[in-house]
């Protein structure tokens, strides 16, 4: 019996030894494991801060682009390109006035947007019911009047609510409008090209 307790001790320091060893052998790799998983990470770190540099040099770019078309379509007169007896224009002209006119109509349509889009900000039941109303009142809707009506049939709005619609509304019309002329002219001198 005294034999067998002395294997089992023994057996017992050993496979200590060989938990300890077979640990310690878990802790190195664990060890190198994270080391490469910092120098990962430092590497992803730098390119990330790359990207980024390169991110802001092209956002940098593309504005100075943006400005640049702008001070083009700024200079010239828009109503050279409305006129229909115009003679048509050739090669970069051509290119050119394209390319303001579709910048013009991109600038409508984004003033079209800030405005509250095709509603002017208001749910489409209510702005049906204020386009009905508008259609059914004999006044100017500008005024005072108009604004106590669309109240009164709307009472969740104020009516500084209503006349600040109202005048959305307006704004709507002209953006509207000067979209529409925008692309005739567009058409028009695709047309004359073709």
């Amino acid at each position: 019996m005294q034999s067998l307790r002395k294997e089992i001790g023994q057996f017992k320091v050993q496979v200590k030894r060989n938990n300890l060893g077979e640990a310690e052998t878990l802790m190195q790799k664990i060890g190198v494991f994270k080391e490469r998983q910092m120098v990962e990470w430092e590497s992803m770190a730098e390119q990330s801060e790359q990207l980024g540099g390169e991110i802001e040099l092209v956002w940098s770019r593309l504005q100075d682009q943006k400005s640049h078309i702008q001070e083009l379509s700024e200079e010239e007169e828009d109503t050279e390109l409305v006129e229909s007896d115009e003679e048509p224009a050739s090669g970069a002209n051509w290119e050119r006035k394209l390319l303001k006119l579709k910048t013009q109509i991109d600038g409508v349509d984004k003033e079209i947007f800030a405005n509250g889009g095709l509603r002017c900000g208001w749910p489409e039941q209510d702005h049906s019911l204020f386009l009905k109303l508008k259609t059914k009142f004999a006044g100017p809707v500008n005024g005072e009047a108009f604004a106590q009506l669309v109240t009164a049939k709307l009472p969740v709005f104020s009516q500084e609510q209503v006349e600040e619609h109202v005048s959305k509304y307006l704004k709507h019309l002209r953006l509207e409008n000067s979209k529409r002329e925008h692309l005739e002219a567009y058409r028009r001198l695709r047309s004359e090209k073709d």
